[in-house]
């Protein structure tokens, strides 16, 4: 209800808050260059092996109805670095978000998620720097506040005595946490991990590639208990496809190798016999002059 009720630049905030479980702060801190990364294809080693523009990257995520995303990322609270995977249905309203900018505000380090600026006098919203435009979690605080009070679209709430407002960002983020346990199966260490929460597990546990790999099915299969506004069916098995196609790669670049280290071992094969050759044609001919 929050989402449906909400400005396209808030809707696009709670949805990613939704379906990553990343904090409200976390959110925030995300910017153009994060969501090229995010769409951009991985290598074996998890690096980024594409350099994809940021209009490829639109492009890719508004059409590609399948695609899963990948946000690396460091805590802001803890400093802790973490991934966390989003889906289509985020990925697109980001790329539909970027789209309607001016081209100046997608620079690689400008915010995904932009202050409202309008009511500032055009010479006044120039001044502003990339990081005075980003959206920061006391004005999302107060935008839902103004959603209570002036909206009433949330019942208030009785804590500890006290009247409270319904929603609050952080609902969100405790959402996606019972949905992923409670509806997809995932364990809590897992879970835990995707939302940039200290776990029992070392960190080289989640870079392994395999293990990254396993980690991306099964929030692939989990989608559907995070959709917010589409009814999202993934195709499975779209990891598995992904690893054949990079070890095919990997072995097509072994005998591509291979055969060159062949050729350049006949060719120095073949020099070899030709000096060869010109030595023993150079013996014959000395030994027939002599005679």
């Amino acid at each position: 209800m929050a989402i449906k009720h909400s400005t396209p630049v808030y809707q696009v905030v709670f949805l990613t808050q939704a379906q990553t479980g990343l904090s409200i702060s976390d959110v925030l801190l995300l910017d153009v260059e994060d969501f090229v990364y995010a769409v951009s294809e991985r290598g074996e080693n998890l690096s980024i092996i594409e350099d994809l523009t940021i209009k490829e990257a639109i492009h890719r995520a508004k059409t590609d109805n399948n695609l899963i995303g990948c946000f690396d990322l460091r805590r802001k609270k803890t400093n802790g670095e973490f991934y966390t995977f989003a889906g289509p249905e985020v990925l697109k309203n980001i790329a539909l978000l970027l789209e309607s900018r001016e081209e100046e505000l997608l620079q690689v380090k400008a915010p995904i998620f932009l202050k409202e600026t309008s009511r500032l006098a055009k010479n006044e919203r120039e001044k502003l720097s990339l990081e005075e435009r980003r959206l920061c979690p006391n004005m999302v605080k107060t935008y839902v506040i103004r959603m209570h009070n002036g909206k009433k679209i949330f019942p208030k709430i009785e804590v500890d005595g006290k009247k409270r407002n319904y929603f609050r960002t952080h609902k969100l983020r405790k959402w996606f946490s019972n949905q992923l346990r409670f509806k997809a199966g995932f364990n809590a260490e897992d879970t835990k991990y995707l939302m940039g929460q200290k776990t029992g597990d070392v960190l080289e546990h989640y870079i392994d590639p395999n293990n990254y790999a396993a980690l991306k099915a099964n929030y692939r299969k989990a989608l559907p208990s995070l959709a917010i506004n589409d009814n999202i069916t993934m195709e499975e098995n779209q990891e598995a496809i992904e690893q054949l196609k990079k070890e095919s790669e990997i072995k097509d670049e072994k005998i591509a190798k291979l055969e060159k280290k062949m050729e350049e071992g006949d060719k120095k094969r073949d020099k070899k016999i030709e000096k060869l050759e010109a030595m023993v044609k150079a013996m014959v001919e000395k030994q027939t002059n002599g005679e």
